[in-house]
Parts: structure tokens; C-alpha cells; sequence
């Protein structure tokens, strides 16, 4: 055999083995149903999740990534992501004007969910107002952002930051 003609066994080897695991994928998943659900990143919670199917531990949680970020410029940015609603509004708003990105958005606009579901109306209307602002995209962005208008935080929220052992207050 000649080199050319090993490497083309080779290479027809290793395409019939992908097409192999592909049937063996394809079929497992028609067999298992319709799978497990996606998980969903707490960064995007804001604009995937309805305002009422938060739990005490989705701000601890939220909380804990937001203690792990910081956004440059903004030399109060730890303030808002320990809990103070009225930095997280300012910094959301500063970040939404200057300088648009999809990442920075979600971090600051998960700061705003946290001040909401503790409390603050103000965050509340505002991340109703940045999903309506999505809701041109489709799915389920128009049931997320009226389920914020009407938001009041039920007794399985805290009413005031809670503490979780990655922040440091």
C-alpha cells in the first residue's frame, strides 16, 4: 500500500466512526424523549426568568457571581454588587449608554434583578423596561417583562440583602 492510499483508509475510518456515534447520539436521544431542560446562566436569569419564580437562594447565588466580576470604570461597581439598588440602577444605565455589550448588560443587569427581587421597584420597572426593550426578538420576553410590572417580593424573598459566605460585607 502507498502512503496515500493508507492515509485515505484512514481518513474514511475515522469519517465512518463519526457517523457512527451520530446514529448512536440520534437514537439515544429519540429513545430518552425530549432530554433534559438546558440549564440557564444566573447572568441571564433577568431576561429569561418570570418575576415570580425566584427563590431566596437565586439572589445568594446571583450574589455569588456578581461577587466574582468587576466592570471596569466603575469604581463603586462592588457596592452595587453586594446589594445597593440605587449604584446597580446607575451603573446599568452608565453601561447601557457608553458602551452597549451583551456581557456587561448581563452582569449589570443582574445586580438590578438582585436590588428587584429584594425590594426595589424602581429595579423591578427598570428590567421590565430593558426586556420590552428584547421583546422584539421573540419568545417569551413580553410575559417576562409584565410579570415585572406587577412584581411585589412574597415571603419566600428576602426583603433586604441576604448574606451568602462568598460575600464579604
Amino acid at each position: 500500500m502507498t502512503n496515500a492510499s493508507v492515509q485515505a483508509a484512514k481518513e474514511t475510518d475515522v469519517r465512518l466512526a463519526s457517523q457512527a456515534y451520530r446514529a448512536r447520539r440520534q437514537k439515544r436521544a429519540k429513545k430518552a424523549g425530549s432530554g433534559p431542560k438546558p440549564v440557564i446562566h444566573p447572568l441571564s436569569w433577568w431576561r429569561t426568568r418570570l418575576a415570580h419564580d425566584y427563590r431566596k437562594v437565586d439572589i445568594a447565588i446571583a450574589r455569588h457571581f456578581l461577587s466574582r466580576t468587576g466592570v471596569i470604570g466603575e469604581p463603586h461597581w462592588h457596592l452595587a454588587a453586594a446589594g445597593s439598588g440605587a449604584v446597580a440602577l446607575g451603573v446599568a444605565q452608565r453601561g447601557q449608554r457608553k458602551r452597549p455589550s451583551p456581557l456587561l448588560n448581563d452582569v449589570t443587569m443582574t445586580a438590578v434583578l438582585c436590588a428587584a427581587l429584594e425590594g426595589d421597584s424602581s429595579a423591578a420597572l427598570m428590567i421590565a423596561a430593558a426586556v420590552s426593550q428584547r421583546a422584539q426578538t421573540g419568545g417569551d420576553a413580553r410575559a417576562v417583562s409584565d410579570s415585572w410590572l406587577t412584581f411585589s417580593p412574597g415571603p419566600d424573598l428576602a426583603r433586604g440583602p441576604i448574606s451568602h459566605p462568598a460575600i464579604k460585607r
